[in-house]
């Protein structure tokens, strides 16, 4: 009677059986599942592991950016830039007040402008330097705000669109200032050049300072107006550089009467074909990205 009871008990499994290693196969073990919370389960091969056990499942967070945060983004980005804007104005007033009255007189007046020439000195050197700066700034700013209201984003990374935009206009100046001074030393005209190229900083000075309130409208004024407001903007450079156009004829007329087919050459080499290689450039890019 006790041989048939124990041969049926040895058949069933025992909890005192050891587990086979991870990755060998049990011929005649197996692990039944018991109710008893005291037991203990062995660890067994990751490949018969599943997730969807309860209290086991993984969800994957979304890291992406809503628009909202974009935009969120965007806004404090621009109060940063906006600050940096009013500080170093309100620098340049402070140190060189009397310099931006000369500057606006100069803009006004070609007398004056010419005076303003012959009478520099370092310090005014080093003014004129600031505000020529402070115009890349307010141009590049002014250009990034006007992209991203209508929805072109240079980098993914706001400050680094920005970078972009002031290092290529500083770039493309100083490319146009070496070129003037190329030139007056190729073509018999080294004041009128010279004159030129200063008349063309105080230009962009004033520019830079009369974009300060357009800037302003453009970060903080209501989305409505704010496409009127960029277009006021590029109308006031449009204005201003007319106006250069002029003094520069003014300043090119005895050469304009002798050599006109030279000057037109001038116009559409040095003035007119790198305009319309960067604007190709630029949209190639933006249409890239």
């Amino acid at each position: 009677m006790l041989a048939p009871a124990g041969a049926s008990a040895q058949g069933g499994a025992s909890p005192f059986d050891l587990i086979p290693r991870l990755g060998q196969e049990a011929d005649s073990v197996s692990i039944a599942v018991s109710s008893n919370p005291f037991d203990i389960v062995p660890p067994i091969a990751s490949s018969k592991v599943t997730h969807t056990s309860p209290g086991f499942s993984v969800t994957k967070k979304n890291t992406e950016q809503s628009a909202r945060d974009r935009l969120n983004i965007l806004r404090r980005f621009q109060f940063v830039a906006v600050l940096v804007m009013l500080v170093w104005l309100t620098l340049l007033f402070i140190i060189f007040r009397v310099f931006i009255v000369k500057v606006w007189d100069a803009f006004l007046n070609e007398n004056i402008l010419n005076q303003l020439m012959r009478e520099r000195s370092p310090g005014s050197s080093l003014a004129m330097l600031l505000f020529y700066l402070y115009f890349i700034y307010n141009t590049g700013l002014f250009l990034f705000l006007s992209l991203s209201e209508f929805g072109v984003h240079l980098h993914a990374i706001n400050l680094v669109g920005l970078l972009m935009i002031v290092l290529g206009l500083a770039a493309l100046l100083l490319l146009k200032h070496f070129e003037w001074s190329a030139l007056s030393t190729l073509l018999p005209a080294r004041k009128e050049l010279s004159t030129f190229a200063f008349t063309y900083m105080v230009f962009n000075i004033v520019i830079g300072l009369l974009l300060v309130p357009v800037i302003l409208f453009v970060a903080y004024a209501p989305d409505s107006i704010k496409i009127y407001v960029i277009y006021t903007g590029a109308f006031v450079f449009g204005l201003v550089y007319l106006f250069l156009a002029l003094r520069g004829l003014l300043l090119s007329g005895r050469f304009l009467a002798q050599n006109k087919i030279h000057f037109l050459l001038y116009l559409c080499a040095a003035e007119i074909a790198p305009v319309l290689l960067i604007l190709k450039l630029l949209q190639n890019y933006v249409d890239a990205v």
